[in-house]
């Protein structure tokens, strides 16, 4: 079993894909607890949306955010995968959109984890290979599109 599909310093080994997926998430893990939390999008086939992450990342511009995934969802599916030719192909797709990377990174990294921290957007695609990244950028595009995430209604105030 291994997590690193294409993960060209590695050798396709357990050991050394669980060892590189350690260092990534060990930067931001400061307990055990931590850092079991953060890998666990790398081992299931399906990631829950944080609430907040979806919130910030994703629904204060559905629209744009559905249309950025589905540029997103059409640039992964050419190219090579890996870091240096996913980097390329998608810093140029948000050059050509005329928006700052973030603004494509972000909304990418919710689809990919459910959340809102993780590794480099580029360590993430490559860690979970790209049938799985796939896989979760078209479930992202799916809740958009059938409102399985949606705004809350603002409250109302009583006054």
């Amino acid at each position: 079993m291994t997590i690193v599909t294409n993960c060209s310093r590695y050798k396709k080994t357990w050991d050394n894909d669980l060892g590189y997926l350690v260092d990534l998430l060990k930067v931001r893990a400061r307990t055990l607890e931590d850092l079991v939390l953060q890998a666990r999008p790398y081992f299931l086939d399906e990631v829950e949306f944080d609430e907040k992450a979806v919130r910030k990342n994703w629904l204060k511009d559905p629209t744009g955010t559905l249309g950025r995934l589905e540029r997103v969802q059409r640039c992964l599916a050419e190219g090579d995968w890996t870091e240096e030719a996913l980097e390329e192909a998608l810093r140029s797709l948000a050059e050509e959109m005329g928006i700052g990377a973030g603004k494509l990174f972000q909304p990418l990294r919710v689809a990919l984890t459910g959340s809102s921290a993780s590794p480099g957007i580029f360590d993430v695609l490559v860690l979970l290979g790209r049938g799985r990244a796939e896989k979760r950028v078209e479930r992202a595009i799916h809740a958009l599109r059938s409102g399985e995430v949606q705004a809350e209604e603002p409250k109302k105030s009583l006054s």
